[in-house]
């Protein structure tokens, strides 16, 4: 139909340019112009100005439309190169990043004990490397079946929220003006939120796949982590007070590891490791720099 509009209007600007001509050509015969004559000519350029102008915009028109069509086809496409087993993928590693959160979670509940949630607040980085990554749930994977992309959507809600309490605990941390209870309460909801979206995502894969699939998927990826993670070289160590963590009710353990027992009991598999992982992170780097660093708020002294 667009094509058919480009049409229209080129040829009506043909005919317009044809009946110029032959006014032009009438003209020149008659060389004594008088008022009539000069108005009608001008006339006729406008009108060939006019419908020149027509044809233009209707060309781009037609082109802008045609690229639209490419580019919202080329983005169908994309969607369903998104398939069910590359969503699983996606949020298989999402309960590695969530466990990581938990431990960076952890590190920093162990130094603001330490050096005092009045004095000390956590680095904005390592807040903000909490986030999920929430454009990584791709409802369109599971529009064939209502049921699957209500599950998925209400994941996707719980997951934008995290980030949501992310932004909080963001613009509470550095203001020392905000109570010291508020922000142990932000961390509290931090401390939870890990557990509570990895029984979320487990739950909802175990509804659209074979769940010991899902179970050891999820347990194997965590214990990689783990051990990439002392595997790698580190500065001095966490020399001061630890409390070890001891949640032997943790979604991660009830939720996974309870379901793929190797040689311990789950939850001392998952606990050993994990407390290893968090002394590790409240040490030093390679270069003997804090790996997760707190900040004194001004006028605090620094503590050695």
């Amino acid at each position: 139909m667009d094509s058919l509009l480009y049409n229209s209007v080129t040829d009506t600007v043909l005919s317009r340019i044809g009946n110029i001509s032959a006014y032009t050509s009438t003209t020149a015969t008659n060389t004594a112009l008088n008022w009539y004559d000069y108005s009608a000519l001008f006339v006729s350029i406008l009108a060939f100005i006019t419908g020149f102008a027509a044809m233009v915009y209707a060309k781009r028109t037609y082109k802008s439309q045609k690229l639209t069509e490419e580019n919202t086809s080329n983005t169908q496409s994309n969607t369903k190169r998104i398939s069910r087993d590359l969503q699983k993928g996606l949020l298989i590693d999402l309960v590695r990043h969530l466990y990581r959160n938990l431990v960076t979670t952890y590190t920093i509940k162990t130094k603001l004990n330490f050096y005092g949630y009045d004095e000390y607040y956590p680095s904005e980085e390592h807040l903000l490397k909490l986030k999920v990554p929430v454009e990584n749930i791709h409802l369109d994977a599971f529009n064939e079946k209502d049921d699957d992309y209500l599950l998925m959507n209400k994941l996707y809600l719980r997951l934008r929220n995290y980030n949501t309490e992310i932004d909080v605990a963001l613009s509470h941390f550095p203001n020392k003006e905000v109570g010291a209870g508020i922000r142990k309460h932000d961390l509290d909801t931090l401390m939870f939120k890990p557990g509570f979206l990895v029984e979320n995502i487990v739950s909802t894969l175990c509804e659209l796949f074979p769940p010991q699939e899902i179970y050891d998927a999820a347990s194997e990826i965590i214990r990689k982590e783990a051990m990439g993670n002392q595997s790698k070289k580190h500065g001095d160590p966490w020399q001061y007070d630890y409390v070890p963590y001891d949640d032997h009710e943790s979604r991660f353990i009830t939720s996974i590891f309870a379901h793929t027992i190797h040689g311990l009991s789950a939850d001392r598999e998952f606990l050993d490791m994990f407390n290893a992982d968090v002394l590790i992170e409240c040490g030093n780097n390679e270069k003997n720099f804090p790996k997760i660093s707190v900040i004194p708020y001004k006028h605090s002294k620094e503590k050695e």
